[in-house]
């Protein structure tokens, strides 16, 4: 049996990270997306003040009045809504793969990399054909971001 090469791709804070694409003015600020009466995403800013995944919100906001707290979405005034997570899910998912196109037209690659997507913000890759091609270039992909939905400033 051939040995594998799998990564997981984990977007991490997504929800926040979407919210913060949606609305610029919550870059830098401690922000937590909000469903029901659970936090289900956390900023590196929230995080810092003590902000955890799966606090209430509430408790959360009294304890740290610059809490931004966002909710999800609703259809029709009371059903929450993935819709902008799933359109900026898609997103990711579509600029990793075409990534890994390129990468793989690249170097050349016979077969190109495996991607599946297991769930909102993850993405499981299949480096098996990059490990078991030519090392001798290494060389960065120039159209590569680095960053999908967090750019730095």
């Amino acid at each position: 049996m051939s040995k594998r090469l799998i990564a997981l791709l984990d977007l991490d804070c997504f929800f926040v990270q979407v919210e913060v694409q949606r609305n610029p003015a919550l870059r830098g600020r401690p922000v937590a997306v909000q469903q029901h009466e659970d936090i289900i995403a956390v900023s590196y800013e929230a995080r810092a003040l003590g902000v955890k995944k799966h606090d209430d919100p509430a408790a959360a906001k009294a304890a740290h009045p610059d809490l931004v707290l966002v909710p999800v979405g609703r259809d029709f005034g009371t059903k929450v809504t993935y819709r902008p997570y799933r359109e900026a899910s898609e997103q990711v998912m579509q600029a990793v793969q075409a990534h890994l196109r390129r990468e793989s037209d690249r170097r050349g690659l016979a077969t190109g990399f495996v991607c599946e997507q297991s769930s909102i913000d993850e993405i499981f890759v299949d480096f098996t054909p990059l490990a078991a091609a030519d090392e001798s270039d290494s060389s960065p992909d120039p159209e590569w971001p680095g960053h999908l939905l967090c750019p730095e400033n």
